[in-house]
C-alpha cells in the first residue's frame, strides 16, 4: 500500500506543478504580447515590463526546477530559453531603451517564442483534466 500512496503523492505534485506552470505561462504570454506591441517611444512602459519580467523570472526558475524533478526535460529546456529572455528584459545593462526593446522584439519574433508559449499553454489544461499526467508529455 505505501507504493500506491507514493504514486498518488507524485500525481498530486505533478498536478500542482501544472497549475503553477499554467499560471506562469499565462503571465509570460501577456508580458510577451505587451513587449511585442510596445511603443518604443513610450518610456512609461519600461518599468512595468521590467518589474513583471523580474517576477516571472523567479517563477520561471521554480517551474523549471519542478519540471526537471517530475521528468519533463523538454519543457524545462523551453523554460530555460524563456528565462534567458526574461532575464534580458529584467536586467538589461544600462536599462531598457528603444534599441534594446526592438532587439528583444526581434528575438521574440525570430524564435517564435510567443507562439511556443501559446502552444504549451494550450496543452496544460489537457494535462490537468486528462486523468493521469504523463511526465514526459508535451514538447515544443
Amino acid at each position: 500500500k505505501p507504493h500506491i500512496g507514493a504514486k498518488n503523492d507524485a500525481q498530486a505534485r505533478q498536478q500542482v506543478v501544472l497549475v503553477v506552470l499554467g499560471d506562469h505561462l499565462d503571465r509570460s504570454e501577456r508580458l510577451l504580447v505587451e513587449l511585442k506591441h510596445a511603443d518604443i517611444t513610450n518610456a512609461d512602459i519600461i518599468s512595468p515590463l521590467q518589474e513583471e519580467a523580474k517576477s516571472l523570472l523567479a517563477s520561471n526558475r521554480v517551474c523549471r526546477e519542478s519540471l526537471t524533478q517530475i521528468g519533463d526535460p523538454a519543457l524545462a529546456t523551453f523554460l530555460d530559453h524563456l528565462g534567458r529572455v526574461l532575464d534580458e528584459l529584467a536586467s538589461e545593462p544600462g536599462g531598457l531603451n528603444g534599441a534594446n526593446i526592438t532587439r528583444l522584439q526581434d528575438e521574440i519574433n525570430s524564435d517564435d517564442l510567443l507562439f511556443k508559449v501559446r502552444v504549451l499553454r494550450s496543452r496544460v489544461p489537457e494535462r490537468q483534466t486528462g486523468g493521469a499526467v504523463q511526465p514526459h508529455g508535451g514538447t515544443v
